[in-house]
């Protein structure tokens, strides 16, 4: 096997690839596409469908050069390694794919397709937490046995699991790239889910480093209205305003809504499914209006 060049991940991993490098000669076969069900222990919860398609296309003008692993299993084989593979040739509709049998356990499956992806960088901050803490689960395996098998140190498998602990709405942020695990690990604080909502878009609408992070969550933990009265010595962009109300309209109507600024002209866009979805829609407004001419707390603070 070629030598690896992530020499941070770990030994004991790197042992079990190599057995079953050892074996591959005498395991290698022809299997129905269809007869494959997917990776359980598979930590990516997206795949890029554009490459999927080029590495279909490439497929189908060369072939596949390297065999996926899968187990046998009672009603066929599961998938341990080269989901990507298995995915392309499905889309270029091939009938079967060279495979290698390999028996392993579930804990070496779920070790192989973590360090598959840590390899290849390819595991969002997310993914990556939700990878350790399933490890965690069903292999029985302590935090520091963890961090040997993937080469990496405790406090780092503790960080990303803290992760785990951040609202849902947060951690959408840092899957889509809005909101960087540095910036995201100081909220991990704040008990209140909407309070660490407004402290995240905050620190998006401000580009705020880690450090600069961490010392606002510092300071809304000594004053939870903190960021109510900062706010009205900051000017934020038209766009990042704009974004900021169509977060909360959104929030507040359940469906899609988008603000079109025009240089004289401007239209906000509601969608709607059905009559019945619109009927909602003019509900929550007239809600809205009442509790406001009624003196209740307006909705954007």
């Amino acid at each position: 096997m070629a030598r690896n060049t992530h020499t941070g991940l770990g030994k004991g991993l790197g042992a079990l690839l190599k057995n079953i490098e050892t074996e591959n000669k005498e395991k290698i076969e022809q299997i129905n596409v269809t007869a494959i069900k997917a990776n359980p222990f598979q930590p990516r919860s997206n795949f890029d469908e554009t490459t999927i398609v080029e590495l279909a296309q490439s497929i189908e003008k060369y072939g596949i050069l390297q065999p996926i692993l899968v187990k046998k299993i009672v009603d066929g084989y599961q998938l341990i390694s080269g989901e990507r593979r298995w995915r392309a040739c499905k889309k270029a509709k091939m009938s079967v794919i060279p495979a290698i049998v390999r028996d392993c356990s579930d804990k070496e499956i779920a070790q192989i397709a973590l360090i598959e992806n840590l390899q290849r960088e390819d595991l969002n901050a997310m993914e990556e937490a939700a990878a350790y803490a399933r490890l965690l689960s069903e292999t029985n395996l302590t935090q520091n046995e963890l961090a040997q098998y993937v080469g990496k140190s405790r406090s780092h498998i503790a960080n990303f699991l803290r992760l785990l602990h951040l609202a849902k709405s947060i951690q959408e942020l840092i899957i889509d790239g809005s909101l960087n695990m540095g910036q995201a690990k100081p909220l991990i604080a704040i008990d209140d889910e909407k309070l660490q909502e407004k402290t995240a878009l905050y620190i998006i609408a401000n580009d705020l480093s880690a450090r600069k992070a961490e010392n606002i969550v510092k300071k809304i933990l000594q004053d939870p209205a903190y960021l109510d009265v900062k706010r009205k010595h900051i000017h934020f962009s038209d766009d990042i305003y704009m974004a900021d109300v169509e977060e909360k309209l959104t929030l507040l109507l359940g469906t899609k809504v988008n603000i079109k600024k025009g240089n004289k002209k401007s239209k906000i866009e509601i969608e709607f499914t059905s009559t019945e979805d619109l009927d909602r829609i003019i509900e929550a407004v007239m809600n809205k209006t009442d509790k406001k001419e009624t003196g209740e707390r307006e909705f954007f603070v």
